[in-house]
C-alpha cells in the first residue's frame, strides 16, 4: 500500500503543470456546481443567499449556500455528519476563500468559520440578463447593498500563463421567445377571391 501511495504521489509530481492546473479548476467547477445547484437548506431559508457578516470578508456580500455534510478537505474527528454552512468569497491577497462552519456542532471551534483557500482564483464577479438591454449586465452587490441572488456566477482563475473562466448557473432562467407571423405563401391561392374569367377577342 505505501509503495502504491509514493508511486501515484511521484505521477502527480511529474504531470504536466497546464494538466495539474485545468484539472483543479475543473474539480473546483464540479465541487461548486453541484452543491449550488442542489437547494439544500437546513433550516427556513432560501438554500442560496447573499449575506453579509462582519465576521468573515470584512462585512462584504457573499454568497452563501449548505452542504447536508462535510467534505474530505472538512473532515474533523470524531464529529458526527452535520449540515455545513458555506459562504464564498474571493480576497485579493488569498483567492477564492470558502468559509465554512457547522452552527450545530457541539464542539464550539466548529461553530466559528473556517476557511479553504485556493489561490489560483483571481476574480469573482456575477451577472443578471438585463432583458431591455438584451445583454448580460455585472451585478454590483456592494453599491445596491441587495440581499437578491444574481443569475450566474463567473470566477476567473490564473495561473503563469494559463488561464480559464468558469460560469455557474444560480438561477434558472425562462427562455424568452418572441412571436414570428407566419409567412405568406405567395403561390396558394388566396381564400374569398373569386377568379375573373378571360376576356373574349372581340372579331372584327
Amino acid at each position: 500500500m505505501a509503495m502504491l501511495m509514493v508511486s501515484l504521489t511521484q505521477i502527480w509530481i511529474n504531470k504536466d503543470p497546464g494538466r495539474k492546473f485545468f484539472e483543479k479548476v475543473s474539480g473546483v467547477e464540479v465541487f461548486l456546481q453541484t452543491h449550488l445547484s442542489i437547494g439544500y437548506t437546513p433550516v427556513d431559508e432560501p438554500p442560496l443567499a447573499i449575506k453579509r457578516d462582519p465576521a468573515i470578508a470584512n462585512g462584504d456580500p457573499v454568497l452563501t449556500f449548505y452542504m447536508r455534510k462535510s467534505s474530505p478537505f472538512m473532515e474533523y474527528d470524531k464529529e458526527p455528519h452535520r449540515p455545513i454552512e458555506c459562504a464564498l468569497h474571493c480576497d485579493d491577497r488569498e483567492g477564492l476563500i470558502l468559509y465554512w462552519r457547522c452552527p450545530w456542532s457541539d464542539k464550539e471551534v466548529l461553530q466559528k468559520y473556517q476557511k479553504f483557500t485556493l489561490a489560483e482564483a483571481h476574480q469573482l464577479d456575477f451577472y443578471n440578463y438585463d432583458i431591455p438591454l438584451d445583454a448580460w449586465k455585472k451585478a454590483d452587490l456592494k453599491a445596491n447593498d441587495t440581499t437578491e441572488v444574481p443569475e450566474v456566477l463567473e470566477i476567473l482563475f490564473k495561473k503563469d500563463k494559463m488561464e480559464k473562466t468558469v460560469h455557474i448557473c444560480l438561477k434558472p432562467r425562462v427562455a424568452i421567445t418572441r412571436e414570428k407571423k407566419p409567412k405568406e405563401d405567395k403561390q396558394s391561392p388566396q381564400p374569398n377571391k373569386k377568379k375573373r374569367a378571360p376576356k373574349r377577342k372581340e372579331r372584327k
